[in-house]
């Protein structure tokens, strides 16, 4: 039965209307369907029938007659002329270039006398609808055949205030849609829209204008002068009046909103000719916070410009910096100043702070910038102090944007070493040393203004971490810039208040108790602070020494003394500064080995102070309280592990010392309690001073290495555990599992709800003393640590690398057969199925067992801290890099395909799981954090199996932004990794696996690793455009365009098609593109002569897709291959996508402005929210005119060179 939407009645008495969803669309049908989709108490049935209804309306032929008829008749409802006039601009949008030149000059006339015929009276959401549709239409035709729109604007500007809230909103959504929004229609149109957009904007004195079509010249402008004129001018208007009115308020808002989108492209010569910066200013008058913050973001525009000429600098940058200008600011600032509980209540100041904090970083970039010019004529030091008050604001997302400004201000010379600064530094060292504090260990339930702050404005622990430590990392760089400038009085400053804090803190530790040890607290925090500071002196210390010379005599003296009151302070801290908290202790040991690091590298005596400190002051773990056993045994874990790297560092001086240094090894090692991994760590200790050390004789080097090794390649040679590890069983027996099933059945634990709340009894803890001891009798952790001890640091080429080579080659046949045995049974004994024969009742608390016990951000509650707290409280209860190139053959190709044939297949196959139990909304919501936890590690995996075909494909990424090689330069590294590049492109056993799974995660539902596979992809298109050097290098190279031009172009265009990729839809047009134009469009880089392209198979995938017939696909490939700019042909393909896409980008919302697009355009939370010193993986742009496009300043380039 079809559903109707007539005079009837249906679903209990609702009236709709009787007309079939399959008649013919009519005006007067789309009243009762509308009404029957907004309808609450209308069937499904209904509903849908009234939507396919609507949309048989918009694809008919009559659409825009319709849309006409019903947005200009003022019977109809809002709702209705709403509707009509989406109907209208669905045809401008998609089918514009479809229609009869005569059609499109009546639907230009429709739009005009609608948007003419707007009154007051109207609703605001059918105003701004006029409003864009006016765009729509803009976009498409003004400046071809269309060249009176602004006369338009102009007398729909003198009508009054409704009115010119319409022409403000036609004008700013064009600015943002031609310069900055991904918008298709616009891009598609090239430079056209932007020199036409200034021509209006500007005055005739200021720019003449015109389009020249043909031979004659169209003027755009009407009248002489611009809309900056004319806005500046309705601005002091404004401002002579009382802005209590609400609608002039209104009114005043937008045109400054305008004013905004036009002052990031507007020359500034325009600017100041029209003085409507002026204008803008004394907006400042008004009272209203929304105004106050309008007029912000329009400044904020102008000064996130990175460049202004000598002359724009002088008349819009330099006055600012005056002090009565500087009042100004500063009043303003005051104004926006609200607490931190009243956030939410106070939401458009609090806006404001975070808006103005923003631009005071502008003007700090311009100040550094023009620093000589400036400093001649102005004092700036009120502006610093203003920026110092922004700097100590209670919210760090206000804060930080003028903390980084102090922190890049160091790298210019001439405005660091101002009278102006070194004023402020006392007052700006003081504020970054309290704000380098860890905040994010501080319970979110905190009441410190700085936390309510933080809980307001970030919302996941992920980016809160990222946000707090680009912030932690800018005051520890000013301290370090600091420190570098004037050493000696950054230190002797730094020096006293931390002997000042440290006398505070050993007064709070003389009263400590192991009983009543607690863990983390705020003191340590604020202790950890004081040492940071410390450190990131010592660092700066460290550059300055490093580029001291300008005046040698006394650069050398001032080093000398530095060294020996650092060196006493030193020795100071470790005779004195004895901490009892095992916390505590363990940061004082971490700040000593820095300075001996940083502060006294050349000092080898210090070093050995420290090594001594570190073997004598480390406590026994003796005390019957679990927390504080818990905390000594870290502290063993982190100072052995200290000693070994400092002993790298000094072997030759510590063999000296050997024998008292072995004697003391032996004793920590017997009576100090300690766990496994410490005890081998001092083992590597004295390992490193034999292998190390160029003073020893080399027989006795041998014989004493032999002796380490020997027991460890015994241990794996073991006949016990050999025959342990024969089989799973023997394996589980080895290590005592077998005792754990019966147990947990003897004492009922598949009854038990929370594990945590039951302790251990004496037969349980006999069960855990005995699979501890049992886990410490396989060998790993001698074996790894005298390994890393042996390579780590090391260049291949030196002689210790070579010895650990000689000493080592004997133990891997032991070793290397049992470790991957162990792996197999360790992936065994996760898996549920293992487990099948067990009781029934302990089937139910198996996964229990097997489950892992690891913090997951965002989905694990609580704090990372807080998490392995609780594991550690509950052990009472229940509860391939650097290959060599030599050996990359035989072991490169086999491992890495294997490896990705494996990802390739699970990954997969586990997505496909994911997505189907999504769809068919099966998940138990009791289950629902586990299910969390598995997909977090699921995308966990994707990522890192994706960054790794990253390191293999993009290596210009890798070696710009990954950590430097062991032993080599950074050039060396990156030569290093482009001939692995090489390698893996040209060995098809490895690339082909690699290239099967990047085309399937191109489809894994996680947009951080579709987004990197797709620029990894994107890089090695124009690889197999180059000539062949071999036949089998040609077939190579087909073969992989095939796969490119078939499976990765489907699988881009299916993801362009899912609402899921919205925010990837640039990438995957750049990749679209990119292998139509390389292998479908441009001609063989070998046979540049011969039109003909690599591959058909661009073309057949494309023209096989619904509604793409070859004559638009050809068209749309001829307009591509003429393009070079990158953001035109993204456009190309978005547009000839477009009937693809199921929800577009219109639908979904515009697509962001990329990322360098100006980090003007993107807030501080947002700019500060991830981890700046790591890449995203972008792949070389498709032209080579530069990186990501932001602002499209193309037409204003061709008006002014």
């Amino acid at each position: 039965m079809s559903a109707n939407f007539g005079l009837g009645q249906v679903n209990g008495g609702h009236d709709h209307s009787l007309i079939d969803a399959a008649m013919e669309p009519s005006t007067s049908t789309v009243l009762p369907a509308l009404k029957a989709i907004h309808d609450s108490g209308s069937s499904n049935e209904t509903r849908q029938a009234a939507l396919k209804h609507l949309e048989a309306v918009k694809d008919g032929p009559e659409a825009p007659q319709h849309g006409f008829n019903l947005a200009n008749d003022r019977q109809q409802a809002p709702m209705v002329r709403h509707f009509g006039l989406s109907l209208l601009e669905t045809s401008i949008r998609h089918r514009w270039y479809d229609l009869p030149t005569g059609q499109r000059h009546i639907i230009r006339e429709w739009c005009i006398q609608l948007l003419t015929d707007i009154q007051e009276q109207d609703p605001l959401f059918l105003q701004n609808k006029v409003s864009q549709v006016w765009v729509e239409l803009a976009k498409k035709c003004w400046a071809l055949d269309w060249f009176d729109m602004d006369a338009y604007l102009v007398q729909l500007w003198n009508r009054g205030l409704t009115a010119r809230q319409l022409v403000f909103s036609v004008l700013e959504t064009l600015s943002e849609d031609a310069f900055y929004r991904e918008d298709t229609a616009a891009a598609l149109r090239g430079n056209e829209l932007n020199t036409a957009l200034v021509e209006i904007f500007t005055s005739a004195k200021d720019h003449g204008g015109g389009v020249k079509i043909d031979e004659e010249v169209y003027q755009l402008r009407s009248g002489e002068e611009g809309w900056l004129e004319r806005i500046g001018r309705f601005l002091d208007t404004s401002m002579s009046s009382s802005l209590q009115e609400e609608k002039l308020r209104t009114t005043v808002i937008k045109a400054l909103a305008t004013l905004r989108s036009a002052f990031t492209w507007i020359m500034p010569s325009a600017i100041i000719s029209t003085g409507c910066l002026g204008s803008v200013f004394r907006t400042f008058a008004g009272e209203s916070p929304d105004v106050l913050l309008a007029t912000t973001e329009v400044l904020h525009a102008l000064y996130a410009r990175s460049h202004f000429e000598m002359e724009e600098f002088q008349q819009l940058v330099k006055p600012i910096y005056q002090p009565d200008n500087v009042m100004l600011l500063n009043k303003l600032y005051q104004t926006s100043l609200v607490d931190c509980y009243e956030v939410s209540t106070e939401d458009v100041k609090y806006a404001l702070s975070k808006k103005f904090s923003e631009t005071v970083a502008f003007l700090f970039g311009h100040a550094e910038h023009r620093a000589s010019f400036l400093i001649k004529d102005v004092d700036i030091s009120p502006f610093l102090e203003l920026s110092l008050d922004v700097l100590r604001h209670q919210s760090l997302v206000v804060s930080i944007p003028v903390l980084h400004s102090w922190q890049k201000l160091w790298a210019s010379e001439i405005l660091s070493d101002s009278t102006s600064v070194w004023s402020k530094v006392g007052s700006l060292l003081e504020t970054a040393s309290h704000r380098i504090i860890r905040y994010e260990q501080y319970p979110e339930d905190s009441m410190d203004p700085v936390i309510v702050f933080l809980n307001e404005d970030i919302d996941t622990i992920p980016e809160r971490h990222a946000f707090l430590g680009n912030y932690r990392r800018f005051a520890f760089q000013i301290i370090e810039s600091i420190t570098e400038r004037r050493p000696c009085e950054a230190i002797s400053h730094i020096l006293a208040q931390t002997d000042s804090a440290l006398d505070q803190w050993q007064s709070y530790d003389s009263s400590f108790s192991p009983s009543n040890f607690g863990g983390r607290s705020e003191q340590l925090l604020e202790f950890d602070a004081r040492c940071t500071v410390v450190e990131a002196a010592l660092r700066g210390y460290n550059k300055w020494v490093a580029t001291r010379g300008k005046q040698p005599q006394n650069d050398e003296e001032e080093r000398a003394a530095l060294e020996t009151s650092l060196e006493e302070w030193g020795t100071k801290i470790l005779a004195q500064r004895i901490f009892r908290r095992p916390d505590f202790e363990q940061r004082m040991i971490k700040l000593a080995i820095e300075l001996s690091t940083r502060g006294l590298p050349e000092s080898q005596s210090f070093s050995l102070k420290v090594l001594q400190h570190l073997l004598s002051a480390l406590p026994k773990d003796d005390s019957p309280s679990k927390p504080y056993s818990e905390a000594v045994k870290e502290l063993h874990v982190f100072g052995t592990n200290e000693m070994r790297r400092l002993t790298m560092r000094n072997a030759d001086y510590f063999a000296t010392f050997y024998d008292q240094i072995e004697e003391k090894v032996r004793d920590m090692s017997a009576d100090w309690n300690m766990d496994e991994k410490p005890l081998a760590e001092l083992q590597a200790v004295l390992f490193v001073i034999f292998q190390r050390a160029s003073n020893v004789d080399p027989e006795v080097r041998r014989d004493r290495l032999e002796r380490f090794v020997q027991p460890v390649r015994d241990s794996w040679q073991d006949t016990e555990l050999q025959q342990a590890l024969a089989s799973f069983e023997g394996f589980c027996n080895f290590l005592g599992f077998d005792q754990i099933a019966p147990y947990l059945q003897g004492i009922g634990a598949h009854h038990v709800q929370d594990w945590a709340l039951i302790p251990v009894n004496e037969e349980g803890v006999q069960i855990q003393n005995d699979l501890n001891i049992r886990f410490a009798r396989l060998p790993f952790r001698n074996t790894k640590s005298l390994l890393a001890a042996s390579t780590e640091k090391m260049k291949r080429d030196s002689p210790s690398f070579e010895i650990a080579t000689q000493l080592w080659r004997p133990c891997f046949p032991a070793i290397l057969p049992n470790v991957l045995r162990l792996v197999t049974y360790a992936h065994q004994f996760s898996d549920r199925s293992t487990w099948s024969s067990l009781p029934p009742e302990m089937q139910t608390i198996t996964d229990h067992v097997l489950k892992d016990r690891f913090w997951q951000a965002g989905i694990s509650s609580g704090s990372k801290e807080d998490f392995y707290a609780k594991i550690t409280s509950t052990k009472s209860t229940l509860e391939v890099d650097e290959c060599p190139m030599d050996h990359r053959k035989e072991f490169l190709s086999p491992m890495l395909s294997t490896l990705y044939v494996q990802l390739d297949a699970k990954l997969t196959s586990a997505w496909s799981s994911l997505d189907e139990r999504k769809n068919d909304g099966s998940a138990d919501q009791s289950a629902l954090g586990e299910e969390m936890k598995e997909e977090s590690i699921l995308r966990g995996l994707t990522y890192h199996a994706v960054m790794l075909v990253t390191s293999l494909l993009d290596p210009q990424h890798t070696a710009e932004n990954g950590a430097v090689t062991n032993g080599t330069t950074k050039d060396e590294n990156q030569q290093y990794l482009l001939s692995l590049r090489s390698f893996v492109l040209s060995s098809t056993i490895i690339l082909e696996p690699i290239l099967m799974f990047s085309g399937h995660a191109i489809r894994m539902r996680d947009t951080r690793s579709s987004g990197v596979i797709t620029r990894v992809l994107q890089s090695i298109v124009p690889y197999f455009v180059q000539p062949p050097q071999n036949e089998g290098q040609a077939q190579t190279a087909h073969l992989v365009r095939e796969y490119l031009s078939r499976e990765v172009l489907q699988a881009a265009i299916t993801s362009l098609n899912d609402p899921y990729f919205v925010d990837l839809q640039k990438d995957l047009a750049v990749l679209i593109a990119r292998v139509w134009l390389y292998y479908g469009i441009w001609p063989s880089p070998a046979s540049p002569q011969d039109p003909t392209p690599l591959s058909t198979t661009p073309r057949s995938v494309l023209c096989s897709l619904p509604g793409l017939h070859p004559e638009k696909v050809d068209s749309c490939a001829q307009m591509l291959g003429r393009e070079s700019n990158h953001r035109h042909q993204r456009a190309l393909v978005l547009s000839l996508l477009e009937d693809l896409r199921g929800v577009s980008v219109s639908e979904l919302g515009k697509i962001k402005p990329t990322v360098s697009s100006r980090q003007a355009r993107r807030s501080a939370k947002e700019q500060y929210s991830s981890n700046m010193e790591e890449s995203n993986g972008r792949a070389p742009p498709l032209t080579a005119e530069g990186g990501e496009d932001g602002a499209d300043l193309s037409g204003i380039k061709d008006i002014f060179g």
